[in-house]
């Protein structure tokens, strides 16, 4: 705490603040008693882990270090494996496949009733088709040539026919 002297004082031209009476006394008398207590270093660790982040894990540290476990011991307990018996996932994936191409035959139904004849309102003479003009002025004409493909492609469309036809 500080006091401030009058402006026209003397005091207050020589010293820009003097202390309180008895403020620095009973800081003083706070620091002795801290030094006459006896320090108890398990309170005073329990306090740090407690408050510090760094310390808890600098603790855990040297913990893990002075258990020295080995590591074919089981460490946890109630843990589920996640290793799965060979066969066990070979079955299942081979159920899985054979349920994605199944093939259903007679899985679609025809309607109940006859169709109607379109052609009864068309003349054969009426209906034409178009064919692709694959030519351009002034290019060379196109050559078509059938492209090899993957024989894995080949059956992965013909089986994805398959199942769209189901």
């Amino acid at each position: 705490m500080v006091r401030k002297e009058p402006r026209g004082s003397p005091a207050a031209l020589h010293a820009l603040g003097t202390p309180a009476p008895h403020s620095s006394l009973a800081l003083g008398a706070e620091v002795q008693a801290t030094r006459e207590q006896a320090f108890d270093a398990r309170q005073a660790a329990e306090e740090l882990v407690q408050h510090s982040f760094v310390a808890r894990c600098a603790v855990g540290a040297h913990v893990g270090e002075g258990l020295n476990i080995p590591r074919d011991q089981q460490l946890y307990q109630g843990l589920i494996s996640l290793q799965v018996p060979a066969d066990e996932l070979i079955n299942s994936a081979v159920q899985e496949k054979l349920a994605l191409a199944q093939y259903h035959p007679g899985g679609r139904k025809e309607g109940a009733g006859a169709r109607p004849d379109l052609m009864a309102f068309y003349r054969p003479e009426e209906l034409f088709t178009e064919t692709p003009v694959l030519e351009v002025e002034g290019l060379p004409p196109l050559k078509l040539q059938a492209q090899r493909r993957d024989p894995a492609t080949t059956f992965l469309m013909y089986r994805k026919l398959q199942q769209w036809a189901s």
